[in-house]
């Protein structure tokens, strides 16, 4: 559950980032768009894997499952 929880909080940052970055904080940097996308690849990666945990209990191994997934849906996010 607690990887849903995170996924949340990422995308609320990201969501928040994308709309009140450039406008209200003035954000210009050259690859603020590069950063949220690959921080929203990672928010998306705790949500694929909170829900191949709930379909698959046997998936808890620990940390090197989580960041193999996150790694993963981060890279295919970018691509």
């Amino acid at each position: 559950m607690s990887s849903y929880i995170y996924a949340l909080i990422i995308l609320d940052l990201v969501l928040a980032g994308y709309i009140i970055g450039p406008t209200e904080l003035n954000i210009s940097l050259k690859y603020y768009d590069s950063i949220l996308h690959f921080v929203a690849g990672v928010g998306i990666g705790f949500f694929v894997y909170g829900l191949a945990r709930s379909f698959t209990p046997s998936l808890s191994r620990g940390k090197s499952v989580l960041i193999f997934w996150i790694l993963v849906v981060g890279v295919v996010w970018e691509l």
